[in-house]
């Protein structure tokens, strides 16, 4: 019974590694993401931000959670890092930056992350 137990908790962690977003793939277990299949070099902030609005796609997070979940609340960080992170990041992910599909803004909230359907 142990055994399987084990067996199919593995199994249940190893099922959502991937976060498939047309042509963005969040990969959760190698901590990589891939655009049209290149491998997309983020840094750790970024990549954590990524993954928090991906997880959380279709839902309108706001900045002060956003950062503090990135940051962290004892964080010596200016809140205008989080807009600066945001704009490295649709310049990394986004077709067009200027007109973004996957983090769009909601204005006097935060960020909401799209599938890009």
């Amino acid at each position: 019974l142990a055994k399987i137990k084990a067996l199919y908790r593995r199994v249940r962690e190893n099922a959502a590694t991937a976060h498939i977003f047309g042509e963005l793939v969040i990969d959760t277990t190698k901590r990589q993401v891939l655009k049209s299949g290149v491998e997309l070099a983020l840094t750790v902030k970024e990549y954590d931000l990524l993954v928090l609005l991906a997880e959380n796609a279709g839902k309108t997070l706001c900045k002060d959670y956003l950062f503090s979940q990135v940051w962290g609340s004892d964080s010596f960080s200016e809140p205008s890092t989080l807009t600066v992170h945001i704009k490295w990041l649709r310049g990394k992910i986004e077709c067009d930056p200027g007109n973004p599909e996957f983090i769009v803004t909601v204005w006097g909230v935060g960020y909401r992350f799209e599938s890009g359907s």
